[in-house]
């Protein structure tokens, strides 16, 4: 009960912590007031702030938990480009993004291409039972319970956007919610399927 607690307490100080980033980040750009006062950058406004690797990035093993409770590593999908999502259900903003991630799966997903959507809540049942009250029905369900992602890929806070190559590098990366399913989104990831796909193409919009 207590390591519950002070998780949660934790969790609540980083979302916290996280918002605090996101509001300087908002009214300032390259370290300068923006004019006119605080700029809300609206979910699709936030697809250019994705940091593109000038070289792709190999990333380490990673390894969460699967639909059926299995071990699941990242490298199960070489040979596709992958959008990883990490999220969790205390974080509001990534709430916010779960549609746009379930609108690309269904869209994109096929032999070329996948949504990752890895969730980081220490039950992963709770993420689960959100994904399906909430009709996420397109991604599949992967947990990391013990948050060792944000170890292994020195991440600040949720959520948290990677563009994975078809040999398993990072390419891109985003750490904030954004309009992945709009017509800009859809654009940037058929981008890079193609650029970044060795070969292979995701679904096609019909």
């Amino acid at each position: 009960m207590r390591e519950t607690t002070i998780f949660r307490v934790l969790s609540a100080l980083l979302v916290a912590a996280v918002a605090g980033v996101y509001a300087i980040a908002l009214i300032r750009d390259n370290g300068e007031p923006k004019p006119g006062g605080p700029q809300v950058l609206t979910a699709e406004e936030a697809l250019s702030r994705l940091s593109w690797a000038e070289v792709p990035k190999p990333l380490p093993d990673i390894t969460f938990d699967g639909p059926e409770g299995r071990p699941v590593s990242l490298a199960e999908f070489r040979g596709r480009v992958v959008l990883v999502n990490f999220w969790a259900t205390w974080c509001q903003p990534c709430l916010a993004e779960m549609a746009e991630l379930d609108k690309v799966q269904a869209t994109l997903g096929g032999p070329g291409f996948a949504v990752v959507a890895v969730s980081v809540d220490r039950k992963g049942a709770d993420a689960q039972a959100w994904l399906k009250a909430n009709n996420i029905a397109h991604l599949a369900y992967y947990n990391d319970s013990k948050a060792e992602i944000w170890t292994t890929l020195g991440m600040a806070g949720l959520p948290m956007s990677l563009i994975v190559d078809a040999q398993g590098r990072e390419v891109a990366r985003l750490p904030r919610p954004a309009a992945w399913g709009s017509d800009r989104g859809l654009a940037i990831l058929r981008d890079a399927i193609v650029k970044h796909g060795g070969g292979r193409t995701g679904k096609p919009t019909e």
